[in-house]
C-alpha cells in the first residue's frame, strides 16, 4: 500500500512536469517562437530523472559584417562616404562594411587605368568609366543581366525609362555590365551664361545684344572697377575648360548654331547627318572672339591653366565679387544674387542665323556603378546595388542623407531640405557623392517631392534659354556600342579630345587660328576624324 501511494505520488509529479513543459512550449509559439535559454525562464522545470530535458538551444551568433569595397571619383568638398547617414543604413540594413576608396575628380581619368590593370580591385565601382573602358576590361566586370530577377528596382526603372535599358545594355549579346544614373528636379539646360547684373546697373550699362555689345561690357568691367573696391580684380569673363558642357563654346556657340546637347563626344546632328563640333564656322568665329578678348586683358589669364576648384574659388571667395560672366552650370554663391541669366545672343544684331542652345534630351548619366566579377560577394552586391535604386537612396543620393539634405516622411512623402546658408548647389555637393554613382529620381520621386526654391531656381535659370532650345532631332540619342566599337571609339577618343583641347588654349592665349586652320583639320583627319564620325552616325541610324 505504502509502494502504491509512492508510485501514485511519482505519477502525479511527472504529469505536473509535463503540464509545465506543455504551458512553456505554448507560451513560446504565442511570443513567436523567440528562443529563450532555461536559464532565462522561471517557468522551466528543474531537471530531475523521472523527466528529463532536452538541452536549450544556443543563442543564435550573429554573422560578421562583410567587406564591400566601393572606389568612387569625389568632389573635393564632399565629405566622407563613410559620415554619410545613406551608407551607415545600408551597412545596418545589409550587414555589411563599406570600404571606400575616393579620387579626386580632377585627377580620375588619369589614375583609372591604374586600378583598372592593378590586382587590388573593388567590389563596386561608381561613375567614371566610359563605354570604351568597360568593353576593353570587360573581363573585370559581372554581368547583371542574369540577377535581374533579383533586382526589381532596377526592372522597374527599365520599365518606366526605357533610354536606361539602352545605357545599361551592351550589344551585341546584350550584357549589362553597367547601370545609369536618373537625375531629378533639373533643368533642360546644361549650362548657363550669367551676367553680374549689379555691376551693370552701377555702371549705366544694358544687357548685351550682341558680341559687339558684349565686348564693350566687359571692357567696363575690366576698367571701371565695378565691385567698388578699389582694385583691379575684377576678371570680366571665366568658363570651365575641363570639360565642354561648362564652356565658352557650348555657352555662347549656339550663336552659330554650334551645338551638340553638351556631350563630351564633340558631335551634333544636323538633318540626320553627323557633324563634329570643333571643325565648324561657329568654332572658327568663337575662337576669334575668345583670342581677342584674350589680348584686351578681359579673358581670366588663368583660365586654361586654373583648376574647376580654383576657378570657383576665385568666383566666390573675398569680400566683393570679381566675375562679370561667368559661363558653368549656375553662379555660385554668396554672390549668386547679383547675376542674372544673360539671353543667348547673335554676332551681330539682325542675322539670319538660327541660334541653339545645349538641352538635355535625357537626365541619365551613363556607367554609374558596375560590379567586380570576381567579387567574394556577388548577392550582396546584388542586394546593394538593387537597393540603389528605390527611392530612399534615390533621393539621398542626389541631395544629402535624411536629416542632412534630405527628409523622408511618413506618408511617404519626402522634401529636399533648404540649407542653413541657403546654397542648395555647395549643399548637395557637401553631403552626397552628387552625379558620381548610382540611383533612380523617377518621374514618380519627382512629383512627391517638396523642393526649395533655391532649387528651382535653377530649372528657372534654364528656362530663359527655352526659346532657342534644340530640337529633338539634333539631339544625339543614347546609344551602347559592340566591345570592337568603343574600343576603336575610345582610341580615336584619346588622340582627338586631348588635341583639340590643346588647341583651343593655344587659340584662346597665343592666336594663330586663322594660320593653323587647315594643318589642324589635316591632323584630325589623320587621327581618324571621318572613322570617328562614322561610328556615332552608324549607331544614330541603328538608334533611330
Amino acid at each position: 500500500m505504502k509502494a502504491k501511494k509512492l508510485i501514485d505520488s511519482a505519477t502525479r509529479l511527472i504529469l505536473i512536469a509535463l503540464i509545465i513543459l506543455l504551458a512553456s512550449a505554448c507560451a513560446n509559439k504565442d511570443a513567436g517562437n523567440t528562443p529563450v535559454a532555461p536559464a532565462d525562464n522561471p517557468a522551466a522545470p528543474a531537471a530531475t530523472t523521472a523527466a528529463p530535458q532536452a538541452p536549450a538551444a544556443e543563442a543564435p551568433v550573429a554573422e560578421a559584417p562583410v567587406t564591400i569595397k566601393i572606389l568612387t571619383q569625389m568632389f573635393p568638398t564632399t565629405i566622407n562616404p563613410s559620415d554619410m547617414g545613406m551608407y551607415k543604413d545600408i551597412e545596418s540594413q545589409f550587414n555589411v562594411k563599406l570600404q571606400w576608396e575616393t579620387i579626386p575628380y580632377d585627377s580620375y581619368a588619369e589614375r583609372k587605368g591604374i586600378f583598372l590593370s592593378s590586382d587590388e580591385l573593388p567590389d563596386l565601382f561608381f561613375a567614371g568609366l566610359s563605354d570604351s573602358d568597360i568593353t576593353t576590361n570587360s573581363d573585370l566586370f559581372l554581368d547583371m543581366a542574369p540577377y535581374l530577377d533579383k533586382m526589381p528596382n532596377v526592372i522597374n526603372m527599365f520599365e518606366k525609362s526605357p533610354e536606361c535599358k539602352v545605357l545599361a545594355t551592351f550589344p551585341p549579346d546584350g550584357k549589362i555590365y553597367s547601370l545609369p544614373q536618373v537625375y531629378g528636379i533639373r533643368p533642360t539646360s546644361a549650362v548657363t551664361i550669367s551676367i553680374n547684373k549689379s555691376w551693370l546697373d552701377k555702371l549705366g550699362l544694358s544687357m548685351p545684344e550682341d558680341f559687339q555689345d558684349l565686348e564693350k561690357v566687359l571692357i567696363a568691367f575690366k576698367e571701371q572697377d565695378p565691385n567698388g573696391n578699389g582694385l583691379a580684380d575684377e576678371r570680366p569673363i571665366d568658363w570651365m575648360t575641363d570639360g565642354h558642357g561648362h564652356s565658352i563654346y557650348a555657352g555662347l556657340g549656339g550663336a552659330w548654331g554650334l551645338i551638340d546637347s553638351c556631350n563630351e563626344d564633340m558631335v551634333y546632328i544636323d538633318q540626320g547627318k553627323i557633324g563634329f563640333d570643333f571643325e565648324t564656322e561657329g568654332f572658327y568665329k568663337l575662337t576669334q572672339y575668345v583670342h581677342k578678348w584674350y589680348q584686351l586683358g578681359l579673358v581670366s589669364p588663368e583660365v586654361y591653366t586654373n583648376s574647376r576648384d580654383q576657378k570657383n574659388s576665385y568666383f566666390s571667395d573675398g569680400d566683393v565679387s570679381r566675375v562679370g560672366v561667368f559661363i558653368n552650370w549656375a553662379p555660385n554663391e554668396p554672390y549668386a544674387s547679383e547675376y542674372e541669366m544673360m539671353p543667348l545672343i547673335p554676332e551681330h544684331k539682325g542675322d539670319n542665323v538660327k541660334m541653339v542652345y545645349p538641352t538635355m534630351v535625357s537626365q541619365a548619366q551613363n556607367n554609374a556603378v558596375l560590379i567586380n566579377r570576381k567579387t567574394e560577394y556577388v548577392d550582396k552586391c546584388i542586394e546593394i546595388v538593387n537597393w540603389f535604386y528605390g527611392e530612399d537612396y534615390s533621393i539621398q543620393s542626389q541631395y544629402g542623407s535624411f536629416g542632412d539634405g534630405t527628409a523622408k516622411y511618413d506618408d511617404g512623402t519626402y522634401e529636399v531640405l533648404q540649407p542653413a546658408d541657403g546654397d542648395i548647389e555647395a549643399s548637395k555637393w557637401k553631403y552626397s557623392i552628387h552625379g558620381y554613382g548610382p540611383g533612380y529620381f523617377s518621374h514618380e520621386l519627382e512629383k512627391k517631392t517638396k523642393a526649395p526654391a533655391a532649387l528651382t531656381l535653377r530649372q528657372e535659370q534654364g528656362a530663359v534659354y527655352e526659346p532657342w532650345a534644340l530640337p529633338q532631332d539634333r539631339i544625339f540619342p543614347p546609344v551602347k556600342y559592340s566591345e570592337e566599337t568603343g574600343q576603336e571609339l575610345g582610341i580615336l577618343q584619346a588622340d582627338i579630345k586631348p588635341y583639340v583641347k590643346q588647341m583651343q588654349a593655344k587659340w584662346c592665349v597665343d592666336g594663330g587660328i586663322e594660320e593653323d586652320w587647315d594643318g589642324y583639320l589635316n591632323t584630325l583627319k589623320q587621327m581618324g576624324l571621318e572613322e570617328y564620325r562614322a561610328i556615332f552616325q552608324e549607331a544614330y541610324d541603328s538608334a533611330k
